[in-house]
């Protein structure tokens, strides 16, 4: 099977099984955006990098925790609905240091529907200090102040806790399995008197008591093998080794394929001209927007008795804002669709729609 592309960004077709069996052709198609200053302060425009660049073949991380994800591989079959993911700094109004304040997104249709808002408080250090006589563990009731803080899923509950024997010999006492890179878990056995706590929280879902599980809040991607995405990859098991390797397994979910944090994943695929919102989360004004831009694009499958013309689906957003440099900005738009192959296919073609 070929595949020919009749537009600028970068695109593939390959041949894919489900947890069924049945065979398809994915395409992907991404597009590349940069941002531009329009004449309106707080507003910007997306455009069309002249440098797209190749496809994501693998996970990126962050240099400095390899199990923290910045772009995750293109090289997905299929999204059942729309990830949102969004790699930011919350910065303060006016850049003023303060100890903790708000910052979120929100995307809204082209009919003022709002589609999808989440919000976060985000605080400056704090800590929890375990009291030397009765064990019991107290957070810092003032953060230090600060001006800036990374969303990443560091400074999220979670984490794990390590013990050292005589030996050197370290083995884990605790571990969150949503979140082991966080920050905040504590033990009754814990080694430390001081542990840092977490500088992120949803804002209707605040640490309130010590030992308190919390889901993982944040922007970002969230790891294939963190619980949340790994109970819906299904059941590897001898039976499965024995009589369905190397195909999926049966109950594997495609749900698995959303990278995003639950409550970034739409109820259904975005549609071109959303405009997306975001508070603190950029230099300048508290509130900043821009539209994905007017851009559909089709797969035309060549089959021996026919073409099949799909409209691909806007799947996935990245907005990679981590930068102070606006010219290091860019989102990221990925289209994909799939053709149940039920006959010889000879090519595939990716074209603009006009």
């Amino acid at each position: 099977m070929n595949y020919m592309n009749h537009q600028p960004f970068p695109s593939l077709a390959w041949e894919t099984y489900d947890q069924n069996n049945l065979r398809y052709i994915s395409t992907l198609c991404r597009v590349k955006l940069k941002f531009h200053p329009t004449k309106q302060t707080g507003e910007w425009e997306l455009r069309p990098d002249p440098e797209q660049g190749d496809l994501f073949g693998e996970d990126i991380f962050y240099s400095d925790n390899e199990e923290e994800v910045i772009f995750e591989s293109d090289y997905i079959p299929y999204k059942p609905k729309a990830d949102l993911i969004l790699n930011a700094i919350a910065r303060t109004p006016n850049n003023v240091p303060m100890p903790s304040w708000i910052c979120g997104i929100k995307i809204v249709s082209q009919n003022n529907k709002v589609i999808i808002e989440k919000y976060l408080r985000v605080y400056g250090e704090r800590y929890w200090r375990r009291q030397a006589i009765t064990g019991i563990w107290h957070l810092d009731k003032e953060p230090l102040s600060c001006t800036q803080l990374p969303i990443r899923y560091g400074n999220s509950y979670g984490g794990k806790i390590l013990i050292t024997d005589e030996k050197g010999n370290q083995t884990a006492l605790a571990r969150e399995e949503t979140n082991p890179i966080g920050c905040g878990l504590l033990h009754k056995k814990h080694p430390d008197k001081i542990v840092k706590a977490p500088q992120i929280e949803a804002i209707f879902d605040p640490i309130t008591a010590p030992y308190t599980h919390l889901s993982p809040q944040g922007f970002g991607f969230i790891h294939r093998s963190w619980k949340s995405r790994l109970d819906k990859a299904g059941n590897y098991d001898e039976a499965w080794l024995n009589d369905h390797h190397p195909q999926l397994p049966h109950d594997f979910k495609p749900e698995f394929y959303q990278g995003s944090n639950s409550d970034m994943i739409l109820d259904d695929y975005l549609m071109p001209n959303s405009m997306i919102e975001l508070t603190n989360l950029l230099p300048g004004d508290s509130i900043q927007t821009f539209k994905l831009p007017n851009i559909e694009i089709i797969s035309q499958f060549h089959f021996n008795t026919g073409i099949v013309e799909k409209e691909m689906n806007i799947d996935t957003v990245v907005i990679d804002i981590r930068e102070d440099n606006e010219t290091k900005w860019a989102v990221y738009i990925s289209y994909r669709n799939r053709q149940l192959i039920e006959e010889n296919i000879e090519k595939t073609i990716f074209v603009l729609k006009n």
